[in-house]
């Protein structure tokens, strides 16, 4: 994270210069006989801390580079990820896409990878579709052609759903340190139907939420699949986001609601889209009444002259509501 640098590791060193200085201080105001004593124990002092520091940091370096990297049975929120292995891996994937001329690749992110994937493929030949793992899933249009598909191998939810919609041929498996490998597909997606749906952005492609369930837990993903009505071009740090409100209905429980966002880059009009949570088994409805918004996300900028300045401050633009053709503002699914 960028306030490591900028503050906890400036800031231990920091604290040992001061202390070591206010050392030497005292020593030379109460006791002057002793400050060439305590100046020569001071430098041996910092000399094995320095010491015990580069240690310890290469000794971590070595079982980083070497998939040594063990957080323990309950690993730290949000995971680990190394840079060396999503650049070997993006490399790895515009090659194949030059080499037999495909023109897209699509790339699940989580939390720990979004921001090295988007910033590298940013300079990459191929254009890039990244989208949020955690609440949807992005396949490319069924009438383009073949695309490039990454995901990683404990990926349940979107292993499911590439064997469902797509014909994917495994291509390789792209080592991630002290992580299930990436693994690189060619695929084609299967055509679908466009049935009744929004008028704009959104095209629900079946009549229907459906479910996948969670290995080993009592929990499913509720899924509902639609196809981008709109191509978007990719920008720097910015998204296409779709926010759903899902109200559940039909069901013996108390009805209750959700919202999620599944957020995008470079989205092609008639690329299919699945949007996903997380529910618990005793919670799936038998129906669901879907809303959804879309908007986009970008930094805010600022202009010097012939200088733009970017910074970190997302800005949203203004949520539509997506409506229907009879102009309602939400779509009634059943689960199966």
């Amino acid at each position: 994270f960028p306030h490591c640098f900028i503050i906890v590791l400036p800031g231990q060193v920091i604290l040992i210069a001061i202390f070591t200085s206010k050392v030497i201080e005292f020593f030379r105001y109460y006791r002057p006989d002793c400050v060439k004593a305590v100046r020569y124990g001071a430098y041996i002092l910092v000399i094995l801390i320095t010491m015990a520091q580069l240690i310890g940091s290469t000794g971590s370096l070595i079982d980083t580079v070497s998939d040594h990297f063990k957080p323990g049975p309950d690993p730290w929120w949000p995971g680990y990820n190394d840079l060396s292995s999503v650049q070997h891996l993006l490399t790895q994937a515009d090659q194949l896409a030059q080499a037999r001329r495909i023109h897209r690749i699509y790339i699940p992110v989580t939390y720990t990878t979004a921001d090295p994937i988007r910033e590298l493929a940013e300079g990459m030949k191929t254009p890039v579709t990244t989208f949020d793992t955690h609440y949807c899933m992005v396949l490319p249009d069924p009438g383009a052609g073949p695309a490039i598909f990454i995901s990683d191998t404990a990926n349940t939810v979107v292993n499911r759903l590439l064997a469902r919609y797509t014909n994917a041929t495994l291509i390789s498996q792209v080592k991630h340190l002290d992580n299930p490998s990436f693994t690189l597909y060619v695929l084609t997606a299967r055509p679908q139907v466009s049935p009744r749906s929004f008028t704009s952005d959104l095209q629900l492609l079946e009549q229907r939420a459906f479910t996948i369930p969670l290995p080993a837990s009592n929990q499913q993903w509720l899924v509902t699949h639609w196809r981008l009505a709109n191509s978007t071009t990719p920008m720097p740090l910015t998204t296409n986001n779709f926010q759903l409100k899902i109200q559940s209905e039909g069901t013996n429980k108390s009805n209750d609601s959700f919202n999620f966002t599944c957020a995008t880059t470079a989205s092609r009009a008639a690329d299919q889209i699945m949007l996903y949570q997380v529910r618990d088994q005793s919670k799936i409805p038998t129906s669901i009444r879907v809303q959804a918004s879309s908007y986009t996300s970008s930094p805010a900028n600022y202009f010097l002259g012939p200088l733009t300045l970017t910074t970190f401050h997302i800005v949203d633009t203004p949520h539509k509501m997506l409506k229907t053709a009879e102009g309602e503002n939400s779509i009634t699914l059943p689960v199966s």
